[in-house]
């Protein structure tokens, strides 16, 4: 474990450390890796204290001092001044070291079963998701190892469901992350929802449908088409008796990605397992679900009549209700009306 009191610092920098501690905040530790007459090691133990979680055993400072503690953990908890501090980091060549502080202490908390920690924790993956944007794949490896793709929450309650994957969507949908991470997540994600289907684990079901609810999430744009073409493969392949119903929703998700007369083979497995292997009714909500379902029936045409039929029927029944809506606001609009030239005549 790192420990300051371990001597990680040179103890002749304790005496004029407790000092500044005791005139600033800890915004100001910034100005401490900028300043050009600051030496090394008051820089480095800067950094320190910017990522070491806010328990006393990690630092040096006077803990009595609760203002600067209280500025310290509030800063920590801002996200905007967590990605200005990796910044500058960066701007004076500590990434390496602060890499190395974020990973250690990040390995510490997540053994520790304390929902304190949790929000140090959610700072922590706030920095390695900067890193992975920022480091060279090799630099970035040391990083990617350690991050987890668990949901947090997972490290510090005692008892929890089935796991949920928070880290996976982070990585996922992070615009700026190199394909290449999203890649090796998505493997990742995979090879435990393989290995627990030979395992014939029970909450495979549930592992799965959180990798197919991250997939198909509404925030597409930011999603590389090439790697959610696989993902959609490799989902409603065989492993789809795991997926149970999915919504017309999810699948508008799913079809807005995907291109018919490129992907029509996987775009044919799609449309046939909502709409044939569903146990729900098909359901038109809105407008766009009726667009979509319409511009499947001329795509698909006559190659399957059963489908056709299923999807014809949930079109009708749509437009019906539709029309009947209509019609409802009309005689209300009429009944509204009549009463207003009733309320006129009677003030003429």
């Amino acid at each position: 474990m790192i420990n300051l009191k371990n001597g990680i610092f040179p103890e002749s920098d304790d005496e004029v450390w407790g000092e500044w501690i005791a005139l600033n905040s800890a915004g100001a530790l910034l100005s401490l890796i900028e300043s050009p007459n600051i030496r090394l090691s008051i820089k480095k133990r800067a950094i320190f204290t910017i990522f070491a979680p806010p328990d006393q055993e990690f630092h040096s400072f006077d803990y009595s001092n609760t203002d600067f503690l209280n500025s310290l953990q509030n800063w920590q908890n801002n996200r905007e001044f967590q990605l200005d501090s990796l910044k500058v980091i960066e701007k004076y060549k500590f990434l390496e070291y602060a890499t190395d502080l974020i990973i250690e202490f990040f390995d510490i908390l997540k053994n520790i079963k304390d929902y304190s920690h949790l929000p140090k924790l959610l700072f922590y993956r706030d920095c390695m998701i900067f890193l992975l944007k920022k480091l060279s794949q090799k630099e970035g490896e040391k990083v990617f190892n350690a991050f987890s793709l668990l949901d947090l929450r997972d490290f510090v309650l005692s008892e929890r469901g089935h796991p949920n994957y928070e880290g996976f969507e982070k990585i996922l949908y992070e615009q700026e992350i190199d394909k290449s991470w999203k890649i090796k997540a998505d493997s990742i994600m995979r090879e435990i929802i393989n290995n627990e289907i030979s395992d014939q684990k029970q909450r495979v079901k549930n592992t799965f449908i959180t990798y197919f609810k991250i997939v198909t999430r509404d925030n597409l744009q930011f999603k590389d088409r090439e790697l959610f073409v696989d993902q959609i493969k490799f989902i409603f392949d065989s492993k789809s008796v795991f997926l149970g119903n999915v919504t017309l929703i999810e699948f508008s998700h799913i079809m807005t990605r995907l291109f018919f007369k490129e992907d029509e083979e996987l775009s044919l497995k799609v449309i046939n397992y909502v709409f044939l292997k569903n146990q729900n009714e098909l359901i038109v909500h809105n407008n766009d679900c009726l667009d979509l379902l319409e511009g499947i029936r001329s795509q698909v045409g006559t190659k399957n009549k059963r489908l056709s039929v299923k999807i014809s029927t949930a079109i009708n029944e749509y437009n019906k209700k539709q029309t009947q809506a209509s019609e409802l606001r009309a005689i209300s609009n009429k009944d509204l009306e009549d009463k207003k030239q009733k309320v006129l005549l009677k003030m003429s």
